[in-house]
């Protein structure tokens, strides 16, 4: 029989924050990370809260994304919530089996954010490539975006958005530009994400 706190205990663990999609609020919640990592020390089983996948729940985001994607149009998708609670790891299970390109901003200068916005665009286009090649500036870089997207269906990921935004606060108004004029008539499906 457990003891009153521990079913406390327990409940406080497993409340996860919702994460917010498309500015709709997920009704569903996953465990907790430190509830799974509890149930590991200590072999607890019950009550179907423990699952060998690495990936657990969050069905109802992975079906929103997936409608979104096979529309095969143009989609642009803002992921918000609290650090920490899966945002990246949400979008890392949907792309599995995409044609992505992944880029996670930094808390750096802008000349710093465009060579790795670069890099990740120049992987895409050729995987083997190992060069530190750069685009001379964001507006050539989102051009580039564009003829790929107009090519094939693709998923661009900017993780950490909010860092990239504040190295270059031109960015938002020069994407925003480029989602009028170039990339709603794309295959496009942009994500971005932030807390």
């Amino acid at each position: 029989m457990k003891s009153k706190s521990q079913a406390v205990r327990r409940k406080a663990l497993i409340k996860r924050p919702p994460i917010y999609l498309m500015g709709g609020k997920s009704s569903k919640n996953i465990k907790d990370y430190a509830y799974e990592n509890y149930c590991r020390n200590n072999n607890c089983r019950d009550n179907n809260l423990w699952s060998n996948d690495m990936f657990i729940g969050r069905k109802e985001e992975l079906a929103k994304l997936e409608r979104h994607y096979d529309s095969g149009e143009f989609e642009f998708t803002v992921i918000d919530g609290r650090r920490r609670i899966g945002k990246t790891t949400l979008i890392s299970e949907f792309v599995k089996d995409k044609a992505t390109i992944f880029f996670t901003g930094m808390q750096e200068n802008a000349n710093s954010n465009l060579k790795y916005l670069s890099q990740a665009v120049l992987k895409f286009e050729n995987p083997t490539s190992t060069g530190t090649a750069s685009f001379p500036s964001f507006n050539d870089l989102l051009e580039e975006v564009g003829k790929i997207a107009a090519k094939q269906r693709v998923v661009w990921i900017i993780d950490e958005y909010p860092y990239l935004a504040e190295s270059y606060p031109g960015f938002s108004s020069l994407l925003q530009k480029f989602i009028d004029r170039v990339f709603l008539k794309t295959k496009l499906f942009l994500i971005l994400c932030g807390s």
